[in-house]
């Protein structure tokens, strides 16, 4: 089952998401397996993050490869991300 992860971050700078963006592309682990959906948005100052993942494994695993990336780049987290379970999923 789908699931949809929203990001907490707080005050995430738009440079701030483009070096981890940069790194991950470099380092070949963007984009990730399993990730169906990534949408980042807001002012420059105060970016915001929502996915949607294939399932809470894939979202787990890659989980691990983001966290050292995000710190790297001084993210700061509001808390635990947040998962829900996924109803209905369409492109149009």
């Amino acid at each position: 089952m789908s699931v949809l992860v929203r990001y907490p971050a707080s005050q995430m700078f738009k440079g701030q998401y483009d070096a981890v963006r940069s790194a991950l592309t470099e380092a070949g682990e963007w984009p990730p397996d399993g990730c169906q959906f990534h949408i980042c948005y807001g002012p420059d100052n105060d970016m915001r993050v929502r996915e949607v993942w294939e399932s809470w494994a894939k979202y787990e695993a890659w989980s691990e490869t983001l966290r050292p990336r995000t710190e790297e780049a001084g993210i700061e987290m509001g808390g635990e991300p947040e998962v829900f379970d996924v109803y209905t999923f369409e492109t149009l």
